[in-house]
């Protein structure tokens, strides 16, 4: 084995760890070509930028900015072709989705670059089964279902081969699970060891497969968890699966908001992170939701496309409790200039460093006061797509933040 070779083969034995990854780095910079120094730079910049918390302005900026410019480099695509322009290329300066199908597990040679030292899988394709069987599949770190459903074969399969329990992330795409697979996944104890977790199939009735979730009993290491189905209220209470998760994403579901609003504060006690992009709330879901003890605790809040009011955005910017709110969107939601303007000049949101104002019919008088507002110079990103505003007042925008804005 080579040196390259083991150091790699360090690097999945332990990771979570930082060192291994830094010493693959030191190891490019002494041995490598011009473009692996260039890689080598940049997997230190992002695991150092990865270790800060989640709402870090650098780390912000970094996420946000300053790595997908990188990411779109010479050195990058040299090195890494891009297969997936909606997801970042690099985790912590390594490749981690590799798109694959069952024929792929076939052959002798494996079908996954040695530098995906994390891989998650991408299937796009029913193959599951086949390529549990193979020994190749032992890498993956996470699974993502692209164009199909997670049947009860899938699931049978997943909970017989011995390496699954490594799996730490489970995305079911858009056509979710079957009841049937829910079922074994539980009796399984596949869920224990998942860290992320998305279950798809918008605005599909999920009750059936929400409730067996529901009953699981055993602990679970979910951090990360996205519902996107509909009468998911029995994940929202009191559920050994959700209790630790520190990031909810909501996006698209239905279901009645009380299920949200009457327990999280006790049964999410981790919940920093909330996403109820596009959920449907009428006028009073809407007060319910802005009037939610738990977003005093949240560092990242998103409330896109929900139909909300210039009145209602001014009732949450005198709430006096968001001092530790660092990240809201409030896109596709017409609150116009007045909305805007109750934003940025409220003391209680003064540390927001990211805010996304898209399609808000933000005009002139709008940015007139993002321009009055201490937030001009410390909002890590702004993003303003869709405003109605003049140029001139772009322009204006444009050369107080330059690369903090987009227009």
């Amino acid at each position: 084995m080579s040196d390259r070779d083991a150091l790699l083969a360090a690097i999945r034995a332990r990771p979570a760890e930082d060192v291994p990854r830094l010493m693959f780095a030191d190891w490019l910079d002494e041995h490598g070509t011009g473009t692996e120094r260039e890689s080598a730079a940049f997997i230190r910049d992002d695991v150092t930028h990865a270790a800060r918390d989640a709402s870090d302005p650098a780390r912000l900026r970094w996420e946000l900015i300053v790595k997908p410019r990188r990411e779109r480099e010479a050195w990058s695509r040299e090195l890494f072709p891009r297969t997936d322009a909606a997801e970042p290329l690099l985790r912590r300066g390594f490749p981690w989705l590799v798109p694959v199908s069952a024929d792929s597990f076939a052959g002798a040679e494996s079908p996954v670059p040695a530098e995906a030292v994390e891989p998650v899988f991408s299937f796009t394709q029913p193959g599951l089964v086949r390529a549990c069987g193979w020994p190749h599949f032992a890498r993956a770190a996470g699974l993502l279902l692209r164009d199909y459903r997670l049947s009860q074969y899938d699931a049978e399969a997943l909970a017989r081969v011995p390496f699954a329990p490594g799996l730490r992330e489970l995305d079911t795409g858009q056509h979710g699970i079957a009841d049937a697979a829910a079922v074994v996944l539980i009796r399984s104890q596949f869920l224990e060891r998942l860290e992320r977790f998305r279950w798809g199939a918008p605005h599909t009735d999920g009750r059936v497969v929400a409730r067996r979730f529901a009953s699981a009993r055993a602990r679970c290491a979910l951090t990360e968890l996205a519902l996107h189905a509909d009468g998911i209220e029995p994940l929202l209470g009191e559920c050994p699966l959700t209790r630790g998760v520190k990031a909810l994403d909501l996006a698209r579901s239905r279901f009645q908001h009380g299920a949200l609003t009457a327990r999280a504060a006790t049964d999410l006690p981790n919940l920093t992170d909330l996403s109820l992009a596009s959920i449907g709330l009428g006028a009073e879901a809407r007060a319910a939701v802005l009037a939610m003890p738990l977003l005093s605790r949240l560092w990242r809040l998103v409330l896109a496309g929900n139909h909300f009011t210039a009145t209602e955005v001014a009732a949450l910017a005198e709430r006096e409790d968001l001092s530790r709110l660092r990240a809201l969107d409030l896109s596709r939601n017409a609150i116009g200039n007045a909305g805007a303007g109750a934003l940025v000049r409220s003391p209680h949101l003064a540390g927001l460093l990211v805010l996304d104002l898209s399609f808000c019919m933000v005009g002139d008088e709008g940015i007139e006061a993002l321009l009055e507002s201490p937030l001009c110079e410390t909002l890590v990103l702004l993003t303003l797509h869709g405003s109605p505003a003049s140029a001139e007042a772009k322009a204006a925008l444009s050369a107080r933040m330059g690369d903090r804005i987009r227009l």
